[in-house]
């Protein structure tokens, strides 16, 4: 529903304070009318968002606006709740692809194809330069900076001059600064997201979070794009606090960029809780509870929670790696065990193993994946040069897949404050028939996940959501016994 409070309705809701469109030529306009719906994706193992919008178009805008696939887009809208923030995101268009009739004889459908501003950038220019001796961290914040960063001019002269102070605090989104004037500044006034001061001092977008990293390297690199470069590093970097967390990425979110390990994400605190439990909610008074419902899950299903053979084949739970020192002319052997490394790091989303402990036919199969790499321990200026493959290699491929062992996809209404990175605390009832049931909710299911994919619909009316919740590990021990006496007949 187009409203312009703070007063939710019915769930699924959606405020659009703006839908505008600018030609590669300058000319601005607002699709806001011409809109039939908006997908938006994101996700955390993507560099970047993306999306589509269709259009009903009566003023045949392929030809005279023109659309050519390279026009600006900007989306503005929000979940009305009180405290939610509106969401600014501004993406590049790069395809039109769809252009059919429609019912009406003087319109047609038109579907764009979007992605964010640094995706094309990416594409556009190549990284040919050397680092020494500074932590990799550092490495990736200067790429973006240098190669990535949204400036002024790519986005439309948002921060003028005479605009700076006016939009001081009001910083959301995909980290794009917003000329909000009016009701809208009023309701978006203190929505500091990211590195402010950063992107007012310089006109610039830097990245929303960075972990800092484990001690100093030096690499080259060889004329590689952006994107294809920070994910090369992601692979050979440490976080500082902890050494064990290698599992970094870089993703986007409607709060910004980030450079972190997936393993900082697992600990953070609980956003919001979903339920899965029949509609119908309301209070005592028989009044409708408009929260409960949005955060009531539509549609559930569970993926991949057993499958050993794939995890086994992906050295989830136990690998190993022969190292070459091209210096040395030596080899090395390291191995990893999965029940090892649990016991070893805290840096999980739940406390209990995907694999119990007595089971160790697959954890001690390290045979069943072998990773043969070269290694270098020369020195250049009287630097050692560290290479150290057989540190990282191993525990990371088991951690990213480990990830992806439990996944929830859950289809719910939509929410804005919603995004991945978060951890979600989930409330499911158990699908048992049992004589002696003291509890109904799922052990195995409930307690928290972490969102890693989310894809909202948006309609003028309505606002949904398709998530994806992931987590590594149980809240409860793998049962050693039956500890319920299953009733078998039928009911």
């Amino acid at each position: 529903m187009n409203q312009s409070t703070d007063s939710m309705i019915k769930p699924g809701d959606v405020v659009i304070d703006e839908i505008t469109l600018k030609s590669y030529s300058g000319f601005t306009m607002s699709i806001k009318g011409l809109f039939e719906n908006f997908v938006i994706y994101e996700d955390i193992f993507s560099n970047c968002m993306s999306g589509n919008i269709t259009l009903i178009d009566s003023m045949n805008l392929a030809k005279n606006f023109p659309l050519i696939g390279a026009e600006t887009l900007t989306i503005i809208y929000r979940t009305p709740m009180g405290g939610s923030k509106p969401v600014k995101l501004i993406f590049r268009t790069y395809k039109v692809s769809v252009l059919s009739e429609t019912a009406q004889e003087s319109a047609q459908m038109v579907r764009l194809e979007f992605v964010s501003h640094q995706a094309i950038k990416s594409m556009q220019t190549k990284v040919s330069k050397s680092y020494k001796n500074m932590p990799v961290s550092k490495m990736v914040e200067n790429i973006f900076d240098e190669y990535l960063a949204i400036d002024d001019e790519e986005n439309n002269g948002l921060l003028s001059a005479a605009g700076k102070g006016a939009v001081a605090g009001a910083i959301i989104g995909n980290m794009i600064p917003i000329p909000i004037a009016g009701a809208v500044a009023g309701a978006v006034a203190g929505a500091v997201v990211g590195l402010v001061k950063e992107a007012l001092d310089d006109d610039k977008i830097h990245l929303a979070s960075v972990t800092e990293t484990f001690d100093n390297r030096s690499y080259v690199i060889p004329y590689w794009s952006p994107l294809y470069a920070i994910n090369w590093l992601a692979h050979r970097a440490r976080a500082k606090t902890d050494t064990s967390m290698c599992d970094y990425i870089l993703y986007q979110n409607s709060d910004g960029h980030h450079f972190v390990p997936i393993s900082s994400l697992k600990r953070g605190e609980i956003a919001f809780t979903y339920t899965n439990y029949p509609d119908g909610f309301r209070s005592d008074n028989s009044a409708r509870m408009l929260e409960s419902e949005l955060r009531n899950i539509h549609t559930l299903v569970v993926e991949d929670i057993t499958d050993k053979i794939k995890q086994q084949s992906l050295g989830m739970l136990a690998s190993a790696i022969m190292t070459h020192d091209m210096t040395t002319k030596t080899w090395s052997t390291s191995q990893f065990r999965y029940d090892k490394s649990f016991i070893d790091t805290e840096n999980h989303v739940e406390k209990n193993p995907l694999v119990p402990s007595e089971k160790v036919d697959y954890t001690n199969a390290v045979e069943s994946h072998i990773r043969l790499y070269p290694k270098s321990s020369y020195s250049m200026a009287g630097i050692a040069q560290v290479h150290d493959p057989d540190e990282t290699i191993l525990l990371r491929q088991s951690l990213l897949n480990q990830m992806n062992s439990i996944n929830l996809i859950v289809t719910c209404y939509g929410d804005t404050n919603v995004k991945v990175g978060q951890i979600i605390d989930f409330k499911t009832v158990s699908k048992e028939a049992t004589k002696k049931q003291d509890k109904y909710e799922d052990d195995y299911l409930k307690g928290r996940y972490l969102v890693t994919t989310v894809k909202h619909m948006v309609t003028d009316r309505e606002h949904t959501m398709t998530m994806t919740l992931s987590r590594d590990s149980f809240p409860e021990p793998i049962a050693d016994k039956k500890k319920a006496e299953l009733n078998l007949e039928s009911s």
